[in-house]
């Protein structure tokens, strides 16, 4: 049984949780990438992010995963000025980047449970959301939906990022099949995105299996 100042504290740790989640998704939205792990996750030797394919596992994995990202961004940023140099051509590379790139996770239905000793926390919420970017195939608009879930832990007063995994059930361009999805062929014009890659996984192993038509309710 919990005090009435213990429920009071508890309500205040899952509102600090669902405000760090909102935090993060946040942050990929407006492209600081760069300060995500600096500000929100826990400063331990076990952090982790995960997608459905792989995770990165301990501080340097995560951090070089958030700098590639960012480098990625800058090249595309500088492709998309050499494509529209009359409207971009002025800008510098601060004004610049994330030029085109809108990547879009709003999270709802949150269900966050809370550990007895108040000392960690784990939630989940469903994603609906859009990916625009510019890829070696032109500029694509993908549908992503499926799930956030997140493992918190509390460092002296704050909760912090421990483990994250992003759950994709859908990720496929918008106006095609979800369940017969399309191959398609490098534009012309392009070829220099082909340059642009992620660090590989710490740990490539199936986090979770993404919707087919031939899946089992999961």
């Amino acid at each position: 049984m919990f005090t009435t100042e213990q429920l009071a504290d508890r309500w205040y740790d899952k509102r600090e949780v669902q405000n760090l989640a909102g935090k993060y998704v946040t942050s990929l939205l407006i492209k600081r990438e760069g300060a995500i792990f600096d500000d929100f996750w826990a400063k331990r030797d076990d952090v982790c992010l995960s997608f459905n394919d792989g995770s990165y596992v301990g501080e340097d994995a995560v951090r070089g995963y958030y700098a590639a990202v960012v480098e990625n961004t800058a090249k595309k940023s500088a492709f998309i000025r050499d494509l529209f140099p009359d409207k971009l051509g002025s800008l510098s590379e601060e004004e610049l980047f994330g030029v085109g790139q809108l990547r879009a996770m709003p999270i709802t239905t949150p269900v966050i449970e809370l550990a007895e000793d108040g000392k960690t926390a784990k939630g989940i919420w469903h994603m609906q959301g859009s990916d625009n970017d510019v890829t070696i195939y032109g500029p694509l608009s993908y549908w992503t939906l499926g799930f956030l879930c997140i493992d918190f832990i509390k460092e002296g007063e704050d909760w912090k990022l421990w483990h994250v995994l992003h759950a994709d059930d859908i990720r496929n361009p918008m106006g095609e099949n979800w369940t017969d999805p399309q191959t398609h062929s490098p534009a012309e014009g392009f070829e220099a995105l082909s340059e642009i890659s992620l660090p590989p996984y710490s740990v490539k192993k199936e986090n979770f299996t993404g919707y087919s038509a031939a899946r089992p309710f999961t």
